[in-house]
């Protein structure tokens, strides 16, 4: 049986796509089937899948060369075809393969042991993320990275991988990395929290902080979910700290007229801290702080008529407070004064659920 599975044709230029992913897929059952026991025939068979990794069948495609392909990605980066001939680029081809692979291997009993080829790829799945030109190239770069980001690596690549989340965060260009970065980053650390250092705990800190200032609305909110997250499973020492020092930057910064040159950088900066203090106030969901009915009466209630984005954020907040204190409402109202319930009911723009 063996011998007449190796023996079958391996074919990538056919017309047909199921004809040519036929022998290969019986192939792979074989060479997970025999595990070790395939490595005296491995060398042969690496070479050819490596040298066909460009078929234009991106599900008749395997890769075991990831490293040595690495190199090339940049290059071919470059030389991308335009609209719409971008599907027929060698990146494009090349690149769905390597997403493909690590799809399929990232959801296999020995997933983990991926991550020694795939750390280094990973600035340029982030790269394949932004591309708008290429859906599937997008999509599947983002479901990669978040079938990564839940899958536990062995302990000595958790600073490796965190490191290229970072990195890709805070140095990219594009706004849709951070934005599809984010959210993998913070399911990373949820997977990985024990492995994480105080050191790699407080790199993810200073990422979620520097996005809360993002020029992208989109990334400052979703920065804004991911500190809430962080914050209440594993970083509570640093809530009063980063509370006063949002209360100081709302402070600081005045609003001024809209013809003003400094208002977009003013509405950005003060935006930022109205979504750390919501933050804040979110990442405890079931509880009343003794600072909180302060800070809603004396800081977010007087921001709720402030132009959007602030004002909408403040009501969101308000409308999730109300929504997880509800049934402990009857009780969590003692916390609160007659004023600091009044601002609460302006935060929700009239709602008299507080009275």
């Amino acid at each position: 049986m063996i011998d007449w599975i190796l023996a079958l044709p391996l074919e990538f230029s056919g017309d047909s796509a199921f004809a040519m992913s036929k022998s290969i897929t019986i192939f792979g059952i074989l060479i997970e089937s025999l595990g070790i026991f395939f490595n005296t025939k491995a060398d042969k068979y690496i070479q050819i899948f490596f040298e066909n990794a460009n078929t234009d069948y991106a599900d008749a495609r395997y890769l075991h060369h990831l490293l040595a392909i690495q190199e090339k990605l940049p290059v071919w980066r470059e030389a991308r075809l335009p609209p719409p001939r971008v599907s027929q680029s060698e990146y494009d081809k090349v690149g769905l393969t390597l997403l493909q692979w690590i799809w399929a291997a990232a959801h296999g009993a020995q997933a983990c042991l991926v991550f020694p080829y795939i750390v280094p790829l990973m600035p340029e799945i982030f790269r394949m993320s932004e591309l708008n030109d290429s859906p599937e190239l997008q999509v599947y770069s983002s479901a990669v990275l978040y079938v990564l980001s839940a899958v536990s690596p062995p302990a000595e690549y958790v600073p490796a991988v965190l490191n290229d989340f970072a990195s890709a965060i805070k140095s990219s260009q594009s706004w849709r990395i951070r934005l599809h970065a984010l959210p993998a980053l913070v399911v990373f650390f949820y997977r990985n929290l024990l492995s994480i250092s105080e050191e790699g705990a407080a790199q993810i800190m200073d990422v979620l902080l520097e996005c809360l200032g993002d020029e992208n609305v989109e990334v400052r909110e979703m920065a804004s979910k991911a500190l809430s997250g962080v914050v209440r499973c594993s970083q509570r020492q640093s809530i009063l700290p980063l509370k006063d020092r949002f209360v100081t930057l709302t402070r600081k910064i005045i609003l001024p007229p809209r013809r003003d040159p400094s208002y977009p950088e003013s509405l950005r900066s003060l935006h930022s801290a109205i979504l750390g203090l919501c933050a804040l106030i979110e990442s405890l969901p079931y509880s009343v702080e003794p600072w909180i009915p302060s800070l809603t009466e004396a800081v977010l209630a007087p921001h709720a008529t402030d132009p959007p984005p602030i004002s909408t954020t403040v009501r969101k907040c308000a409308s999730e407070f109300k929504k997880t204190h509800q049934d402990t409402w009857h009780k969590d109202q003692f916390m609160f004064n007659e004023d600091q319930l009044q601002s609460l009911s302006t935060m929700l723009v009239g709602t008299s659920y507080y009275a």
